[in-house]
């Protein structure tokens, strides 16, 4: 009877583990790293000035739905910090984009959280750091559907801010530094990004799709997050617009040639 017992429990509880284990799908991953993620967070970060003069601050804290194909289906505001503030959360969370998912459950949805701390002192140490304070839209009207566009389906391309240099090879070649590690290991290579470029002209979502070791991807995306952009046009609109971009590191040929912008390729967010 004792023996009875012991299986009996031993089997009830091997069951109810597979059931909670099949029915919790993985939380949706964006195509950026954890690096890269506080970076695109801190190049599109705002504060309202009415929220900045009457010291409104707080987490703001979003509930999502992701289906498989990384769209985002439902979302629930779980803790508001004020209209302007949660309004500014809303867009920058918008702009993210989430990989469709490998999950092999019965569970197509997957559930995750997004937050975002709105903190005037942090703010102001942003801004020093960063060298803006407020993301101005270069181009009106925009499209405000969020929609991504690829370059084959744009009236006008996106166009590189560079100056004072006179072209984007050059902005890169000028900013770019040769990992020091890279040299003493003789690295060299090609580092290819995919990026979404917003109507506000800075860059988002950057995703490595080839990557060079010693801290040349690293330096390659760091490169990529400096470059501002007159953003691309359809329909008389500024859209978002999914962009390529190589960089090559060799320690033989360093000239402003070696960096190639592939502006009319697909790309892998989309």
């Amino acid at each position: 009877m004792k023996k009875l017992i012991f299986y009996t429990m031993f089997f009830s509880v091997f069951l109810f583990s597979g059931f909670v284990s099949a029915q919790i799908p993985p939380a949706p991953k964006t195509f950026m790293t954890r690096a890269i993620y506080r970076d695109f967070i801190n190049l599109h970060f705002d504060y309202p000035d009415k929220a900045l003069k009457n010291h409104v601050g707080g987490k703001f804290v979003l509930h999502f739905v992701a289906n498989r194909k990384g769209h985002v289906i439902q979302k629930n505001i779980l803790q508001s910090v004020s209209s302007g503030v949660d309004s500014i959360a809303m867009d920058i969370f918008n702009k993210i984009l989430w990989m469709p998912t490998d999950y092999s459950g019965t569970i197509a949805n997957r559930e995750g959280t997004f937050t975002l701390k709105f903190n005037r002192k942090k703010f102001e140490k942003l801004v020093k750091k960063r060298g803006y304070r407020h993301i101005v839209i270069p181009y009106y009207p925009v499209d405000k559907s969020f929609r991504i566009y690829k370059p084959t389906e744009l009236y006008q391309q996106p166009k590189a801010v560079t100056a004072p240099y006179k072209s984007l090879n050059q902005f890169i070649y000028s900013h770019l530094h040769y990992p020091r590690e890279a040299i003493k290991q003789n690295v060299s290579g090609t580092v290819k990004l995919s990026f979404v470029i917003e109507v506000n002209g800075l860059p988002s979502n950057i995703h490595v799709i080839d990557a060079v070791g010693a801290g040349c991807t690293q330096e390659a995306v760091a490169v990529v997050e400096q470059i501002r952009w007159m953003p691309g046009l359809k329909d008389k609109k500024a859209v978002r617009s999914l962009q390529q971009l190589k960089i090559n590191f060799s320690l033989n040929r360093r000239r402003s040639t070696d960096f190639v912008p592939s502006q009319n390729q697909q790309g892998d967010l989309h």
